[in-house]
């Protein structure tokens, strides 16, 4: 069901999701978060927490994998996240954001943002009524009845070259197919909602309010900020 404030016309994403490492229901750890420096522990309704690794219960971020059988054993990490609104900080990275990859897990879906560079970069995440463009204003409808907001500090991929403007993705344009989500447990549309004055705005579509943590994951060359969605 399409709904302001919880999705746009269906286009192209100017960031190819189709070479994603972080694929729906297929195997393959790429980018393990064990091989990476500098880690920072996964955050639960906006209590922030860091450590030198990633937490245990974290599949790695190239996993992508749901495994046969009732998951409900091995979900009891997920009790610990709720809804509240998750502030990650104003770092802002002069480094743009690449690339928007989605993963399907056993107990929850996941959401990758990657920025390049060594920069830390700061986030927001919260439910609204409605989604904003940044800059504009504008609504921004997504698929599901509720939508989060996150806002990465970073601008978008194409920002700092005039002649790459026209192949940004447009404010509404969906950045993973919605096909691509079809039978997934809560995820349902991540959609592109500006970007502006260093920082760029997605709009994620569940297909009802839900539990979630975002966490980030740094390296020498690439930061990411990865959403997950409770069951």
């Amino acid at each position: 069901m399409k709904q302001w404030g919880t999705r746009a016309a269906c286009t192209s994403m100017a960031v190819a999701v189709a070479a994603l490492s972080l694929s729906a229901c297929s195997g393959g750890p790429a980018d393990s978060p064990t091989s990476e420096p500098g880690s920072a522990a996964p955050r639960a309704g906006g209590q922030a927490t860091t450590a030198g690794a990633v937490p245990a219960g974290v599949a790695p971020v190239g996993a992508g994998v749901v495994p046969a059988g009732d998951p409900s054993s091995r979900c009891t990490m997920t009790s610990a996240w709720n809804t509240a609104p998750d502030d990650g900080g104003l770092a802002l990275s002069s480094a743009e954001l690449t690339d928007v990859r989605v993963g399907r897990h056993a107990c929850y879906d996941r959401v990758v943002f990657d920025v390049g560079g060594s920069d830390p970069v700061g986030f927001t995440a919260s439910y609204v009524p409605v989604v904003q463009a940044d800059g504009s204003g504008e609504e921004v409808p997504v698929e599901g009845a509720a939508a989060l907001q996150v806002v990465i500090r970073a601008p978008y991929l194409g920002t700092h070259d005039p002649e790459a403007w026209d192949d940004m993705p447009r404010v509404g344009d969906d950045l993973v197919a919605a096909s691509q989500l079809s039978g997934w447990n809560a995820l349902r549309d991540v959609v592109f909602a500006g970007t502006f004055e260093g920082q760029s705005t997605l709009a994620v579509g569940i297909d009802e309010k839900r539990a979630f943590r975002v966490w980030t994951l740094e390296s020498a060359d690439r930061q990411r900020v990865i959403l997950d969605i409770a069951h």
